[in-house]
């Protein structure tokens, strides 16, 4: 049996300790499937929405469907890329970076270019 104490304890630690944010990825392949979806943009669960297996006439469809949910519970899809969709509420901010991608040698020595191409000429014809 467990002390009470430690029970207090830990019970004190789940309530005060922040939550791990989840993502969903949900890849539907028919519209039977996106009713669920919709539930769970009605609970306001963040999700990836990845509609490249469906046609094209599905996708439209689907998009109309989960429009109303969006809009009920103050969703926000935002596009990924083609028929890839993130839906999150306003809270969270996406920021675009390539501060962490290093610069090809040639982006921080133009000189740098024009010697590469030399060198792969030269071993090329040889």
């Amino acid at each position: 049996m467990t002390n009470p104490l430690i029970r207090t304890i830990q019970k004190k630690f789940h309530q005060t300790s922040p939550s791990i944010p989840q993502i969903s990825l949900m890849e539907p392949t028919s519209f039977d499937e996106i009713p669920r979806i919709g539930d769970a943009i009605l609970e306001g669960k963040t999700l990836i929405l990845n509609l490249t297996l469906m046609s094209p006439d599905l996708v439209q469809r689907t998009l109309d469907f989960l429009s109303g949910a969006t809009f009920t519970n103050k969703m926000v899809p935002r596009k990924i890329s083609e028929n890839i969709l993130l839906y999150t509420n306003n809270s969270v901010v996406i920021k675009k970076s390539y501060a962490s991608c290093p610069k090809p040698a040639w982006k921080k020595d133009p000189q740098n270019k024009s010697m590469l191409a030399a060198d792969l000429s030269r071993t090329f014809k040889s």
